[in-house]
């Protein structure tokens, strides 16, 4: 799982006010790209992001960064499903699986697309309200 790339919340600045030298330890934004290559399997995570940082914020970075488009979408669906050992029900669409699903205006790449709908078991989401089921 590779975690969110986050600012430091510090500023870059230690208890004292002095300047923190990170080194080399800077966030590796081609890791997607590198993990991927290497044959090992890989998920995006947004736990503890920023609300700038979220899934889809990864996946544009991801692909900046040298990652294809397929790989990182892969990361937060049937590749996250399968480390986590529940690909049998979730991560792909199918019939009979869980299915959440964010519908976009164009290419979820595209800084200029937007999230039109979201359907959470099969129901739609409009903030906080949930329309009744489908028969």
């Amino acid at each position: 799982m590779i975690g969110p790339n986050c600012v430091d919340p510090t500023g870059g600045r230690d208890g004292r006010g002095r300047s923190i030298d990170y080194g080399d330890v800077s966030p590796a934004m081609d890791l997607l790209a590198r993990v991927e290559a290497a044959g090992i399997p890989v998920a995006l995570s947004a736990n503890g992001a920023r609300p700038d940082d979220d899934l889809v914020s990864q996946m544009r970075t991801a692909v900046r960064y040298g990652a294809s488009k397929d790989t990182a979408l892969k990361a937060v669906t049937t590749g996250a499903a399968e480390i986590l050992g529940i690909a049998d029900r979730a991560g792909s669409i199918a019939a009979g699986r869980d299915a959440d699903l964010v519908l976009w205006s164009g290419d979820p790449f595209e800084l200029t697309s937007r999230i039109t709908n979201v359907l959470v078991d099969g129901r739609l989401v409009d903030g906080n309200a949930v329309s009744p089921k489908p028969r």
